[in-house]
C-alpha cells in the first residue's frame, strides 16, 4: 500500500490493517477480527461544538512493542462515515483515539517524522489486545464513549478506559458481537442540555446546563505558566441562575437599608493613599449617587456573604467560563468571536497617562453600559462585537470588573482532574481565581478563558456578580 497523507501529516503505508467503509465486504481472511468502530460524540457540526471531533488515529502495536508499527489517521467530520471497519490478523495491539483536529498540535517524532498530536484532555482513547490464534473470523464492536474523554490509555500497563463504569481496565479482545446497527453518533447522554426548572428571573437569567469544555490552546504563552487556562478542561456543569449583571453599590445599600447587618468589612472608600483603592465606587449608606456602578472595593469574603444574604453563592469557575462561552458554543469573548472595539466592552480605560490604553479614559461605567446600543449608535464593531452580552443576556463577562469566582486560585494542573469533571471546583489556594478583565486591561483580555489570582485586599478592580443553584 502506498504511503497516505492527511491534513498535512505524513503518514507511513499500512500493511495488515483494513480500514474502509466496506471493510467487511472484502474477501474475509481466516482468523481475522472485523472490528466495527463506533462513536456516540458528535462528528457534524450543528450540535455542541467543543463536543464535535472529526479525527481518528489508529496505531497497530506488536505484541510487547513500545513503538507503533503502523499508524494511520483518518478525517470522520460525517455521520456518513460511521460506523468503520477495520480487520486485524493475528495478534496485536490497537489503539484508537478520536478527537477533534483544531486542539491537537504537529510535532516531529524519530518514528513517524511530521506526527498529530492529540490532547489526551479531550481525546477518547481505547485500548484493544488482540490474542490472535483463532481461526475464526470473528465479527465484533467498539464504542468510543465520551465517558472516556480525558482518560488516556496506560500502553505500558495494558489498562484503558471502556465505559462509564469500567475507567480501568485490563485491554483486551472481549468485546461485544458487532450486531449491525447504525451509528451513534451524537448520543452521548452527556450532550443533552439541563434546562432549568426554577420559574423565570429576568434578572437572573438561566444557565443551562451540560458538556462543556474550558481553557483555550490558542492562549499557550500569552499569561504566566501559573495562569494559563491548561490543560483543557472537559466537564459537565449543573443548571443554574446568574446576576444579569455585576452586584451594584444601589443593590448594597437596598440591603442595608432592609436591616441587614454585616458580618464582615464593610466595602470600602476611595482612598488615594491606599493601594488599589483610589478609584472605589462605594460612597457611603447614604450616598445613592454611584447606585448604578459596579461594586468594587470589597473583600472576597464580604462578596460570599453578600451572595448568601440573597440565597446565593459565587459562581465556580467552570460555570463563569460555561456561561460566558456560550455554553459549548466555545466563543472566543463572551459575545462571540469578534475582535472588540471600545464600544464593545468596558476596558482600556485607565485615567492614569503612564498606562496605555486603547479607549478614551475614564473610570469604572455603570453596569450594563456595553449592551449593544452605544455600538449601534456610533456605527462600531464588526460582526457580533456589538455589544458585551453573553448567549443568555448575561451583561459585561468581558469587562467592566475583574469577578472573584468561588474557586480558589493555583495553576490548572493542580485542580485538574482526569476524565469529564461534573461541576469541579478548586478548593486548593490561598486567594480567590478572577474571571473577566476590568476597566483598565487592555481589550484583549476580554478572552473568556483568561484568568487570575484576586488581591488579597480589596481592589478598585475587583467585584464579583452572585448565582443561585436551580432549585424547582
Amino acid at each position: 500500500m502506498s504511503e497516505g497523507y492527511h491534513m498535512g501529516v505524513r503518514l507511513p503505508p499500512l500493511f495488515f490493517l483494513c480500514i474502509a467503509l466496506a471493510c467487511s465486504e472484502r474477501a474475509e481472511v481466516r482468523g481475522q477480527v472485523l472490528l466495527t468502530i463506533d462513536t456516540d460524540l458528535p462528528v457534524e457540526p450543528g450540535g455542541i461544538a467543543v463536543a464535535t471531533v472529526d479525527t481518528l488515529r489508529v496505531d497497530v502495536y506488536a505484541p510487547g512493542a513500545n513503538d507503533p508499527r503502523e499508524t494511520r489517521e483518518l478525517a470522520i467530520g460525517q455521520r456518513a462515515t460511521w460506523p468503520l471497519s477495520l480487520g486485524v490478523v493475528g495478534a496485536a495491539r490497537v489503539r484508537l483515539r478520536v478527537f477533534a483536529a483544531r486542539w491537537s498540535s504537529i510535532a516531529d517524532t524519530p518514528a513517524l517524522g511530521r506526527e498529530r498530536v492529540p490532547r489526551p484532555e479531550v481525546t477518547v482513547d481505547r485500548l484493544i489486545d488482540f490474542a490472535g490464534g483463532s481461526r475464526e473470523v470473528r465479527r465484533l464492536r467498539v464504542l468510543l464513549t465520551g465517558d472516556c474523554m480525558g482518560r488516556a490509555a496506560d500502553l505500558v500497563r495494558g489498562r484503558t478506559c471502556e465505559g462509564a463504569q469500567r475507567l480501568d481496565q485490563a485491554a483486551s479482545d472481549e468485546l461485544p458481537a458487532d450486531d449491525g446497527s447504525p451509528t451513534r453518533a451524537g448520543t452521548w447522554a452527556a450532550l443533552e442540555p439541563l434546562p432549568c426548572a426554577s420559574p423565570d428571573d429576568p434578572e437572573r437569567p438561566c444557565i443551562a446546563g451540560g458538556f462543556d469544555v474550558l481553557g483555550d490552546v490558542t492562549l499557550v504563552g500569552v499569561q504566566s505558566e501559573l495562569e494559563q487556562p491548561l490543560p483543557l478542561r472537559p466537564v459537565v456543569v449543573s443548571p443554574f441562575r446568574m446576576d444579569r449583571v455585576e452586584y451594584t453599590v444601589g443593590r448594597y445599600r437596598a440591603l442595608i437599608r432592609s436591616g441587614y447587618v454585616l458580618r464582615g468589612a464593610a466595602p470600602r472608600r476611595a482612598d488615594a493613599s491606599e493601594t488599589g483603592l483610589a478609584y472605589c465606587t462605594f460612597r457611603g449608606n447614604n450616598d445613592p449617587t454611584a447606585d448604578t456602578l459596579p461594586l468594587n472595593c470589597v473583600a472576597y469574603a464580604t462578596a460570599q456573604e453578600l451572595c448568601a444574604a440573597e440565597r446565593g453563592r459565587l459562581a465556580t469557575e467552570a460555570e463563569w467560563e460555561h456561561a460566558a462561552s456560550g455554553r459549548g458554543e466555545g466563543r472566543l469573548f463572551p459575545w462571540g468571536n469578534a475582535t472588540p472595539a471600545c464600544c464593545t466592552v468596558s476596558l482600556s480605560r485607565a485615567p492614569i497617562v503612564s498606562v496605555a490604553r486603547e479607549c478614551p479614559p475614564g473610570l469604572a461605567e455603570p453596569v450594563g453600559s456595553h449592551d449593544g446600543q452605544a455600538c449601534a449608535a456610533a456605527g462600531g464593531g464588526s460582526g457580533d462585537a456589538r455589544g458585551d452580552v453573553s448567549r443568555d443576556g448575561i451583561l459585561d463577562l468581558g469587562g467592566s470588573l475583574s469577578e472573584y469566582t468561588a474557586d480558589l486560585f493555583r495553576d490548572v494542573r493542580g485542580c485538574a482532574l482526569p476524565g469529564v469533571q461534573r461541576d469541579p471546583a478548586c478548593t486548593q489556594g490561598t486567594t480567590a481565581t478572577l474571571k473577566s478583565a476590568d476597566w483598565t486591561a487592555g481589550l484583549s483580555r476580554a478572552r473568556v478563558a483568561l484568568r487570575a489570582s484576586a488581591s488579597s485586599r480589596p481592589d478598585s478592580t475587583q467585584g464579583f456578580r452572585c448565582v443561585v443553584p436551580d432549585v424547582p
